[in-house]
């Protein structure tokens, strides 16, 4: 896991070599979104245009499940707003 923090707009990649890994809940504070955001998924090798299966929806209600064997960055967004692109299970991580 990497997080780079910036000015309005926070990425994390996570990488994942081995097997699916879920976290229910997520003990780890890196995962939390900014302040009024949500994460939005950006990048996933797991998409069928990187020769990936398919990109997994990543939910908070059930915790995180990081895909395995693939390699996922998001971007913060600030709540409610959205590229044209995204739908609700490309957002993750609400926090008051």
């Amino acid at each position: 896991m990497l997080r780079l923090f910036g000015d309005g707009t926070d990425r994390l990649l996570l990488v994942n070599l081995g097997p699916d890994l879920f976290f229910m809940p997520a003990p780890e504070p890196l995962l939390a979104p900014p302040r009024q955001q949500d994460w939005q998924m950006v990048f996933s090798t797991e998409d069928p245009q990187y020769g990936g299966s398919g990109v997994a929806p990543v939910r908070l209600d059930t915790g995180w499940r990081i895909p395995a064997e693939a390699a996922t960055v998001f971007a913060s967004k600030p709540r409610g707003a959205t590229d044209g692109k995204a739908d609700a299970q490309d957002r993750v991580g609400r926090r008051m």
